[in-house]
This record gives C-alpha cells, sequence and structure tokens, in this order.
C-alpha cells in the first residue's frame, strides 16, 4: 500500500493558489516541489503594475487554515458594503447582506496574501523553485520540462503534476495538445484596466472614509468597496490597512460611437493618451479622487491598460495531470470571486482526495480523485465566469441606478424575513458554500416569482404586498428545493485547513460522484459522437449515412481547425501526445465505429511530430494547406471520375487544361506551352529529366550528364537516375557568394564534359534554393543552354509562383524562356501537399517523352490535341483527378489574392531580418536584392566551432516553446545557421513578433548557460 509520503508531486507555478495546493499536500505527506519562472515576490522592491486587491468572502476563507485567516484580518480591511459615488457628487451605500459581521468581503492587497502564502508552504515542507519556465508537459505521465535561468534544461516527473499556472496556463495548453479532448474557450472582453494609488492622509487615515464623515453625527462610517459607475466604464477603490487605496479604472479599450439615440461616443483608451486626457477625464467623471490622488494621471500613463479575458476548459484532468484555479478558470473580477473559487477547488479537490483515502492507497486515491474533481467543480467553473462577466454591467451602471436599487433593498428585506424562502443570488455565491451552480438555479426559479410580482405591484411603495405573496407563492410550491445544507452540516465539522468537506452523494444534477478510477471518468466532449456511423458489414452507405459521416468528420475537422487559429497547437510536436497508431500486422475483421477512429486520428496520430499547417512552422518550404484546396480535392474524390482520357471526363478534363494554362500563364509561356499537374516536385523533375533525354539517342541517356548547383535540391540526383541516367552523371556546380550557381564553372564542367564525350543532357537551375531562397541567373543560364543545345529546366518549386509579384517577376527574369519548369503550388500558391505541375514550353516534347500508342482497349483515345488524354502526358494511367485542388480556390479567391498574400510574405521576411539583424548577438546570411521569403541567421561568437554549437542550442531552445518550428541547414560560408521560410499564409505579423521574441528568449538563455 503506497503512502503520500511515498509520492512526489510537481506544482506549476507559485501563486497564492499553488501555495495552498502545496500546504494541504505537505500535510498530507506528500513531496511537493514548485516551479515558477518568476523571481520570489518576497524579494521583490514593491513595484506596482496590475495587481488590484483580491476580495476574500466566506467562500474562500473557509478554505484557509485559522491562523492564515486571521493574519488576513488583521493586515486586511473588512468592507462590508458598496459605496457609490453617483454623477451628481452625493454617495449612497448599499450592504452587502443583514449582518456586517458576516456579510462582507475582505479587501487584501495580492502581493500580501501571496507572501503570507509563500511562508506557509515553506514552512510546511514544500521545496520552493524560482526562476523555472515550464515549456512542456507530458500530462500522461506527470512529467515536465523547465528551462532554469542558470542550469539550462531541467525535467521532472511525478506521480501528480497540477497547474497553477494561470490564465495562459502552459499545463493547460500541453493538455490539451497532448490528448486529453478538451475543450478550450477563451474569450477577451472590451475592458483594460489600469492601477492607481490614492495615499493616505497625512498623518494617517483613509481619504474616502475621511470624506464621508458627517461633522452631525458621531458614528463613525464604514469602510467599503467604492465604485464610480459611469456607464461604459468604472473607478474600484479598495481600502488597505496603511490608509491607502487601490483603485482601478475600467474601461473599453477601444472608443465606440454611441448607441442609437445617444450622442457622443462611448470613451475608450484609446482616447487616453496625454496628461491632460486623464485630467479631463477624472475632472469630469470623478471629481472628487483628483484632489485625493495626487499622482492619479502618472498612475494612469505609466502601464498601459491590462487585457481581461475568460478561460472555460473540460475536463480539467488527464492522465496524472489537474489543473487547479485559474488554469482551469480564468475570470474577468467583476464579483471578486477568483481567488475564492479556486481556493474552494483545493478544498473541494483534498477533501474527495481524503474520502477516497478511507478506501484506497494514496496512488489510487488521487487516481480516482481527479475525473471526481472534474465533475464537481467544472459546472461551478462555468457559473461563476458567467456570473463575473454580467456582474460587469451591474457595477459600471446598473449600481447607480435608482430602480435597481429599489430592488436590492427589497430582496435584502425579503431575504431578512424569509431567509429559507429568498437568498439574493450575491449572498448566495459570497456568503455560502452552496454550489455556484446551485444558487444561480435555486435564484432563475425564485427570480420569476420576483419579477412577476414586481411587474404587477410597486416595489418602491408596496413592498409589504409583495413579501407577503411572495412567501405564499413559494411556500405552497411543491417543488421548490429546500435550502442546500452546507457541506459541514451534512460531513460533520471542518478539518484543520481542509475546508468542508465536499457533500455526500445526493439525488439530483450536480451530485458528487463516489470514487473511480480513470478509466470510467467522464466522457471526453465529443462522446456525443461515439455511436455517430456505426460499423456494419455493407459498404454502401445510404444518404442518411453519409451525411451523418460528413457531419462527424466535418465537427472534428472544424474543432481542429479552430484550436489551431487559437494556438492550441505547437508548432511541433516535442514528443508524442499520446501512444502512436499500434502496428497492425493483420487487416481488422470488423468494423469499428468513425468517431472512434477519428479519435485515433486527431488524438492520437496527429499530436506528434511536425505542425506543417501552424503559421508558426518556418522549416524547409512551409505548405499552408489551403481549406479551399483540400474541399476541392475532397470533391473530385467523392466524384470519383477518371480524367486521363478525354472523352471519359471531357468537363472535368477542361477543367485541369485550364489550370495548367493559368500556371503556364504565369510563368510567362504562350501558345503551344502545356503542362502536367503531379503529386510533388520531385516527380516534376524527373519528367523534365524525361523530356531533355528524348533529345539524345537512346544508347546515350546512361551516359548522360545533368547540371544543378550544389545548393539545388537533392530530389534532381534522384529524378536522374528515376529518368535513367547513370550514377555518375549527376555534376554539382559550385555556387558563388549569392549561392547562385556560378556560371563560369558551368561553362568549364560542360566544356570538360564534352571533351571526354559524355553528353550534355540537361541544365536544371534552381529559383528558389531551400538553404536561402538563391535564384540563379535564369536569363544568363537560357543564353548558356542554347549555346550549347542543352535543355533548359527551372526547379521553381519554392518560388516560381512568386512571378505573380513585381518583385518577383524582377527575381525570376527569364524564366520564360525555359524548355520546362517545375513549381509547386502547394508551396507559393499555399495549397495542401501534393498539388505541383511540371510545365513545358513546347507542348510536343512532354507527348513525346509519355505516349505509347496502340492502347487498343481503350478506342476513345483523343486525336485532337486540344482534347488532351493526360495519360498520354505524364507517367501515370490511372490517378486522379487533380485539377480541383487548385481550380476551386483560384475561383473563389482570383490570382490578385494570391499575388497580395505572396507579397505579404516577402514583406514580413524582410521586417524579421531586419529584427533580427538589430538584435546584439546575432548574424544574418546576406539575402541580396530582391529575394525569396527565407532568412538564415547565426548566433554570433568568437570561434566557429562554438558558434555551430550555440546555434544549434539556440535553435532547439526557440522550438522548445513551440511558437515557431525552426531548423538548422548548413552553408559552405557560415557553417551552422538557422533558417526561417515565411510561406505559410496565415503567417501574420503577430507571427513575427513572437518569433523575434523567442529568439531575444533564446540569447537570454544562452547567455546564462
Amino acid at each position: 500500500m503506497l503512502a503520500a509520503r511515498d509520492l512526489r508531486v510537481t506544482v506549476v507555478g507559485a501563486g497564492p493558489v499553488a501555495c495552498l495546493v502545496a500546504i494541504e499536500l505537505r500535510k498530507r505527506s506528500f513531496e511537493v516541489n514548485l516551479y515558477e519562472r518568476g523571481s520570489d515576490v518576497r524579494l521583490a522592491d514593491g513595484a506596482r503594475g496590475h495587481s488590484f486587491n483580491l476580495t476574500l468572502t466566506r467562500r474562500g476563507l473557509t478554505s484557509l487554515d485559522e491562523h492564515i485567516v486571521d493574519m488576513l484580518y488583521r493586515n486586511g480591511v473588512v468592507l462590508p458594503q458598496r459605496v457609490i459615488h453617483h454623477v451628481d457628487g452625493t454617495t449612497s451605500c448599499q450592504p452587502y447582506g443583514t449582518d456586517p459581521d458576516l456579510h462582507h468581503l475582505l479587501s487584501i492587497p495580492r502581493g500580501l496574501l501571496h507572501e503570507m502564502l509563500l511562508d506557509e508552504a515553506e514552512k510546511a515542507g514544500a521545496r520552493l523553485n524560482f526562476g523555472f519556465e515550464c515549456i512542456g508537459v507530458e500530462p500522461a505521465s506527470g512529467s515536465a520540462t523547465f528551462v532554469d535561468g542558470g542550469a539550462g534544461i531541467v525535467r521532472t516527473s511525478a506521480d501528480l503534476l497540477i497547474g497553477c499556472d494561470g490564465a495562459n496556463s502552459i499545463v493547460r495548453h500541453e493538455m490539451f495538445r497532448r490528448g486529453a479532448q478538451m475543450r478550450i474557450s477563451q474569450d477577451y472582453v472590451a475592458d483594460g484596466f489600469v492601477e492607481i494609488r490614492i495615499p493616505a492622509l497625512t498623518g494617517g487615515g483613509h481619504a474616502l472614509l475621511d470624506a464621508a464623515r458627517d461633522p452631525d453625527r458621531p458614528r463613525n462610517p464604514r469602510h467599503g468597496l467604492h465604485i464610480w459607475p459611469r456607464g461604459e466604464f468604472m473607478l474600484l477603490a479598495q481600502p488597505n490597512v496603511d490608509g491607502s487605496y487601490t483603485a482601478g479604472l475600467w474601461m473599453p479599450l477601444v472608443s465606440e460611437e454611441g448607441a442609437d439615440g445617444e450622442d457622443g461616443e462611448r470613451l475608450g483608451w484609446d482616447r487616453v493618451r496625454t496628461r491632460r486626457d486623464v485630467r479631463e477625464l477624472f475632472e469630469s467623471h470623478f471629481p472628487d479622487v483628483v484632489g485625493l490622488a495626487s499622482s492619479y494621471a502618472e498612475d494612469v500613463l505609466q502601464w498601459s491598460p491590462a487585457p481581461l479575458k475568460t478561460v472555460r476548459c473540460d475536463p480539467y484532468h488527464h492522465g496524472r495531470t489537474v489543473l487547479i484555479g485559474d488554469s482551469a478558470h480564468t475570470l474577468v473580477p467583476f464579483f471578486g470571486q477568483g481567488i475564492n473559487c479556486s481556493f474552494e477547488d483545493v478544498r473541494t479537490f483534498f477533501s474527495i482526495f481524503d474520502r477516497n483515502l478511507t478506501e484506497h492507497d494514496a496512488a489510487t486515491a488521487l487516481a480516482a480523485t481527479l475525473p471526481s474533481y472534474t465533475e464537481w467543480r467544472r459546472p461551478a467553473g462555468d457559473t461563476i465566469a458567467d456570473l463575473s462577466l454580467a456582474m460587469a454591467s451591474e457595477l459600471k451602471d446598473r449600481s447607480g441606478d435608482v430602480a435597481f436599487q429599489t430592488r436590492k433593498r427589497l430582496e435584502k428585506e425579503l431575504h431578512l424575513r424569509y431567509p429559507e424562502l429568498y437568498v439574493p443570488l450575491y449572498h448566495a455565491v459570497a456568503f455560502t458554500d452552496t454550489p455556484y451552480q446551485d444558487a444561480v438555479a435555486r435564484h432563475e426559479q425564485h427570480r420569476a416569482v420576483l419579477d412577476e410580482l414586481c411587474s404587477r405591484h410597486d416595489p418602491a411603495d408596496e413592498v409589504e404586498l409583495i413579501i407577503a405573496a411572495y412567501a405564499e407563492a413559494i411556500g405552497r410550491a411543491t417543488h421548490t428545493p429546500a435550502p442546500t445544507p452546507g457541506p459541514a452540516s451534512q460531513n460533520g465539522p471542518r478539518t484543520a485547513g481542509a475546508g468542508h468537506l465536499v457533500p455526500a452523494p445526493r439525488s439530483g444534477h450536480h451530485a458528487v460522484p463516489g470514487p473511480r478510477t480513470e478509466q470510467h471518468a467522464v466522457p471526453g466532449p465529443r462522446a456525443e459522437q461515439r455511436a455517430a456511423v456505426a460499423p456494419g458489414t455493407d459498404l454502401h452507405l445510404d444518404s442518411a449515412q453519409q451525411k451523418e459521416l460528413l457531419d462527424v468528420v466535418t465537427a472534428r475537422l472544424m474543432d481542429f481547425h479552430e484550436d489551431l487559429s487559437k494556438g492550441n497547437h505547437p508548432a511541433w510536436y516535442r514528443v508524442a501526445a499520446a501512444e502512436p497508431p499500434k502496428a497492425e500486422q493483420q487487416a481488422p475483421r470488423t468494423g469499428t465505429a468513425v468517431a472512434t477512429l477519428l479519435d485515433e486520428i486527431f488524438d492520437s496520430a496527429l499530436p506528434d511530430g511536425m505542425m506543417h499547417p501552424h503559421p508558426g512552422f518556418m522549416a524547409h518550404v512551409p505548405s499552408g494547406g489551403l481549406f479551399q484546396g483540400a474541399v476541392g480535392e475532397f470533391v473530385a474524390r467523392s466524384l470519383n471520375r477518371f480524367a486521363g482520357a478525354w472523352a471519359a471526363a471531357p468537363g472535368f478534363a477542361r477543367l485541369e487544361t485550364n489550370v495548367i494554362d493559368w500556371f503556364c500563364s504565369l510563368m510567362g509561356y504562350g501558345e503551344g506551352s502545356f503542362g502536367y499537374l503531379t503529386t510533388g516536385g520531385s516527380i516534376a523533375n524527373f519528367m523534365a529529366l524525361r523530356c531533355a533525354l528524348e533529345r539524345l539517342p537512346d544508347h546515350q541517356h546512361h551516359r548522360a550528364a545533368v547540371y544543378v548547383s550544389g545548393q539545388g535540391h537533392f530530389s534532381v540526383a534522384k529524378a536522374a537516375r528515376l529518368a535513367g541516367i547513370g550514377a555518375g552523371g549527376h555534376r554539382a556546380v559550385p555556387t558563388d557568394d549569392a549561392y547562385r550557381m556560378d556560371l563560369v564553372a558551368l561553362r568549364e564542367t560542360i566544356e570538360r564534359d564534352l571533351r571526354y564525350g559524355t553528353p550534355p543532357a540537361c541544365v536544371v537551375a534552381t529559383a528558389g534554393t531551400t538553404n536561402t531562397g538563391a535564384v540563379d541567373d535564369l536569363r544568363a543560364v537560357a543564353a548558356l543552354c542554347r549555346e550549347y543545345g542543352v535543355w533548359f529546366h527551372v526547379d521553381a518549386c519554392f518560388g516560381g509562383f512568386f512571378r505573380l509579384t513585381r518583385r518577383g517577376r524582377v527575381l525570376l527574369d527569364g524564366i520564360e524562356e525555359a524548355d520546362s519548369i517545375a513549381v509547386d503550388a502547394h508551396k507559393s500558391l499555399f495549397l495542401p501537399h501534393g498539388s505541383s505541375a511540371l510545365l513545358v514550353r513546347d507542348k510536343t516534347t512532354l507527348k513525346q517523352a509519355f505516349a505509347i500508342p496502340d492502347a487498343a482497349y481503350i478506342p476513345e483515345l483523343s486525336q485532337d490535341d486540344d482534347h488532351p488524354d493526360f495519360m498520354d502526358y505524364g507517367p501515370e494511367l490511372t490517378r486522379e483527378f487533380r485539377g480541383l485542388t487548385a481550380w476551386l480556390p483560384i475561383k473563389m479567391h482570383g490570382i490578385n489574392a494570391f499575388e497580395r498574400c505572396l507579397d505579404d510574405r516577402l514583406d514580413l521576411a524582410d521586417d524579421l531580418a531586419g529584427r533580427l539583424a538589430a538584435l546584439d548577438g546575432i548574424d544574418i546570411v546576406s539575402r541580396g536584392e530582391p529575394h525569396l521569403p527565407t532568412v538564415a541567421f547565426k548566433v554570433r561568437v568568437n570561434g566557429e566551432a562554438e558558434a555551430d554549437r550555440l546555434t544549434e542550442r539556440a535553435c532547439e531552445l526557440i522550438c522548445s516553446r513551440g511558437n515557431i518550428y525552426v531548423a538548422t541547414s548548413e552553408l559552405p560560408h557560415e557553417g551552422h545557421v538557422i533558417r526561417a521560410c515565411v510561406m505559410h499564409h496565415q503567417t501574420d505579423v503577430g507571427v513575427i513578433d513572437q518569433f523575434v521574441e523567442d529568439v531575444r528568449w533564446a540569447l537570454r538563455r544562452l547567455g546564462e548557460e
């Protein structure tokens, strides 16, 4: 039997919630390590930023040990009410409940709470590790990878990994992409805030409290949460024990025109840029603060407004990993429940664990706790997220409304008289342990009755009538549930530090599940698809089954693309997210439901290796994989028409011919040109060499020579072998300083071969080398080929379609003189993989190389060159109809859209090169003018070997963050370089920003190592 002392726990993060988790773990004798990317806040200089005070309520305080609660009350300020500062300069108070000693908030500076809990966690025996940034997690095994500022890469393994790393949780991100079948929503709200400090009065005392004193009334006023509601924006202020106030100005990030019927505009942060703007804002809307906060203008302008967002996810666990606090449910702060909800997470988790521990050893109890914790807490997290968003309107606008205040007074009076029949929503959320979702469900029922009564009676003048009618209606409603008892009432007294135990299982939707193991976990978000398209022995699917199949597949594809757009996939997977599909020697004898098979594709096969569709993928020459192109291919495969012979599908053959004609025109070819759509540049290069060999007698084919620069693609050597050229026939021609083919060396090589009787078959010029994007001097190569009568082929798989752009036409000048051109539309037209072509200036050369006459069993073969049979123009007979993959997106958007996108790639690469060149410690490989969008660079240090080593290490660090994937290469002059190719159609300035930031980060890490 394993005891907790035998188990290790890794906690990612060391904020207040992580510290509380550590304290509870140590009470149960776990070995605990906390890893925090930042420094120890206890050693900080006290600088402020975006750190508005926390408000603790009973729900959160119940989760803390009594001595911690006592310290908090000694260092915080009790807030039993809201203090509303109206536009007319008057104030009013809105008590939170009927008993200020029970119904209040405790305002506490975040830093103070954090420092207390750090001390407590350290005293409890948890090990705190600062300066460790988490860069990877394997949730199934509980392992994590960190970058340590002084020691490089650190890898940990544990029996439990807990993500307490906040709103931008790397643990959540890694769970999502490593098999958790997780749904995540991340929504930014329109508001941002900045922190303002209102200092204590000279000699001590709270300025706002002093201003509220009435000299005619000796009774001291009470503290409160001060609110200046101004419609679309507001000011909040919370007192501190030192007499100061921590205030926050909340405002939309962007100004908007007033709604219909409103004058002017709704003020936003974009209109508050200068001291004068700030002064005008405060003098107009918060004049009572102007004299109290002398530095308010500096405070407002010191920091950019912090954006606010809500994050929801499901499930909260996977494998040996679990999310607690903001990592699982990030809330906007308007309800003040963020820290309370997170502390309640901790209390719930350990209550479930303690119950499971009574029946199992510690390891089994942990495994049983994780799914139960998700089932119990996920509805609560979603509910409080909705409530927090709704509270924004109440605070900014409705809190100052007379009708709203009247209704609140009615609700408080109703609760005072009939506490068992009516509990105001805020009261239930802040001052009870009723689960959030149960509080809302009950409130919705009771509010409907009260709304109906208030619609018939005046809540200002007919209070007694409304209360009596409500009590009668609710009292006789047999379906009304009794008030949900607090957990303590069901499970005995609270244990030290653990809070109330989780309620025992009860009937109803939100019952706490009993202990269970991982294999019985709550179904994933796609569980509703499990039964879809059940396997059967009949291969035919009727129309309903076809639609069902498409719906299931479409849903998964949409999930994937949405996740990709939100950054929920990395640019590459360092380690497989799940077990790869098993090797199967035998085909299955029976069928499997499609949804299960999709799980294997999306959850097992997909999260591994390189993510070519990711806009941060910049290795090799990326293929964006336009969705529209994939749809075109799907339509073609579904129609399953054979277009190898014109007569078989004239309409589809014409569409494919149109695509080829477009490509020829874009390369500058004219009348008589043609081509063939291939699956890749390798096949296109092979076909070009077959055409070139047609100029030579058959007996010379094996002895012929092919010339390509030393920076040319290795597929040319493979193509030469496929075409029947002997092993010694491939010539690697040296390059100049710009990595372009050296024409003097090319001429010398051809002359040497002619002297020794080796027939020159083809010169392959490169229009975009993989390493640097260099383009050979195409016009000069064309002239040399004409001089010697050699076939001139251009490998333009990388750069060909850049001829659409002005800069590309300059760079590719002379390409139209080539006898053949290989182009990859899956590169510079962003289409899915398998979208390439060989283009020839003279259509007859292609037919001479591949046509085999006298196919007697196909009498329909065309004799009309205007109606080509594609089987006569390439190596394949039966093949898929390829034209729609390019035809559909080009027809949808027009070629100008592709031109603009290609131009943008050139601009982004220039931007990246310039910004990297400005970094201290980076050398950029000279690119020349103009150039394709490839940027090669290396780390600058003394010594070639050291530079190569650090460049490799920098590449590893850049890729480790998952935002960008680049690779190293070797150049004759520079040695090891990192090369980035900006070719994805969704790569934008934001991706470039991230790339530069990741390079900066990698350089810092190199310096620390």
